[in-house]
């Protein structure tokens, strides 16, 4: 492959996040704009693809920076640049999960589980006044909704108007 330089503009990670914004990024073409360069005649696409084909972008996010670092074309510079980006991305999304108000919301919290080989059960109570169904209604605990997670999507039995 041709340096990322030698690239039509439209092609090119950057150029193409100005343009389009990183909706339009596929996470590989992110992770080459934090590599920044490859190394011997490979581009940071290439490595990025490379990288992305060999453990799954939430892997990499858990990674700690020493095993980041070890990465072939990552070294110690390019894993504290990933690491850092990962690091601030944890930190706003957080933030900005402070507010449940739909099953969506719920969705995003409950995601790294969804291609699990185990069921679980997970709670998040909102308002304990509510009461949680039968069970709940002993404990003083509100029951919201309940979810069932899959790898491609949810079922909410709210929703469908299976609990009121």
């Amino acid at each position: 492959m041709a340096k990322i330089k030698d690239l039509p503009k439209f092609k090119r990670p950057r150029e193409k996040l100005f343009e389009k914004g990183p909706e339009a990024l596929g996470n590989y073409e992110l992770l080459a704009i934090l590599l920044r360069t490859g190394y011997q005649g490979k581009s940071a696409l290439e490595v990025a693809k490379r990288i992305l084909t060999e453990i799954t972008i939430d892997e990499l996010a858990k990674l700690p920076l020493s095993k980041i670092a070890q990465l072939k074309g990552v070294g110690k510079s390019r894993a504290a640049t990933i690491t850092a980006a990962f690091s601030l991305g944890k930190r706003l999304n957080s933030k900005m999960n402070n507010s449940i108000s739909s099953p969506e919301d719920v969705y995003k919290l409950a995601v790294e589980y969804k291609n699990k080989k185990k069921e679980y059960l997970i709670g998040i109570y909102l308002d304990a006044r509510r009461q949680l169904c039968q069970a709940g209604e002993l404990l003083g605990i509100g029951l919201i909704d309940h979810l069932i997670i899959t790898p491609d999507d949810y079922f909410s039995f709210k929703d469908h108007h299976l609990i009121a």
